[in-house]
C-alpha cells in the first residue's frame, strides 16, 4: 500500500505487467527494472520509482512509497 496522494497500491500481476490501483480505478501498465529504477509505462506515459535499500519503491510526494506488505 501506498502513502501518496494518487496512487493507492500496486500489484505485479508478471514479470511485466502491474495493476495500479488509483483513484477508484485500476489501471494495468507494464514494467521493468533498470539498476535502482522501477519504470512504469502506461497509456504512453512513463513514470520513474526509485528502489530504495529495502526495496520499497518511491514515486515521491504524489505518487508515494510502497513496499511489500
Amino acid at each position: 500500500m501506498g502513502n501518496g496522494l494518487v496512487m493507492e497500491k500496486l500489484e505485479f500481476v508478471s514479470s511485466d505487467a502491474v495493476t495500479l490501483s488509483m483513484m477508484q480505478q485500476n489501471i494495468r501498465a507494464s514494467y521493468k527494472v533498470e539498476g535502482k529504477q522501477l519504470l512504469l509505462t502506461m497509456n504512453g506515459q512513463s513514470l520513474v520509482f526509485e528502489i530504495d535499500s529495502k526495496g520499497c519503491l518511491d514515486g515521491g510526494g504524489l505518487y508515494g512509497k510502497f513496499c511489500k506488505a
